[in-house]
């Protein structure tokens, strides 16, 4: 979350069912905005933060991650800064989000720019998600074809 009075980032969750059933890349894509658009008007990403953090003073965030069927996967998307950054006079050439998982969420994408770059990773239990190869393959091929679909869109406009 990033509120215009502020400088920097803050943590927040919202929980959006995402249309992934659409054969069509951009379909796909047109739909996944469509539902982020109203999940983020219907919920409150604080809200989600701090009843979870209530729950971990309460000692049952523990119980409800392994047992919820709510949430099967986790996708953070952090905008960094858009200029390279140095540290002790060296320029940071790449960033790499990790992303945790735990409990019955097995498999986690971060997602993150930099220096106009965007670098996704994904994070997995081998034991639950042993095809994530396949995953990801699927979002390369798709990524292709969106890329396609955009390069062909420039050249007849």
């Amino acid at each position: 979350m990033r509120h215009d009075s502020k400088l920097g980032n803050e943590v927040g969750a919202i929980i959006v069912a995402l249309p992934i059933d659409a054969a069509d890349d951009s379909d796909r894509l047109e739909a996944i905005v469509s539902a982020m658009a109203a999940a983020k008007r219907a919920q409150s990403a604080a809200a989600g933060v701090m009843a979870f953090s209530l729950m971990a003073r309460l000692g049952l965030a523990q119980l409800l991650s392994r047992h919820q069927r709510f949430v099967n996967i986790f996708i953070t998307n952090v905008a960094g800064p858009p200029m390279p950054v140095y540290v002790l006079n060296s320029r940071l050439l790449d960033v790499s989000p990790v992303t945790p998982i735990a409990g019955n969420c097995t498999v986690g994408f971060g997602v993150l720019s930099y220096d106009g770059c965007l670098t996704i990773t994904a994070v997995a239990d081998g034991d639950q998600v042993p095809d994530l190869d396949v995953v990801i393959r699927g979002m390369d091929a798709s990524w292709a074809a969106l890329q396609s679909r955009r390069s062909a869109a420039e050249v007849a406009t």
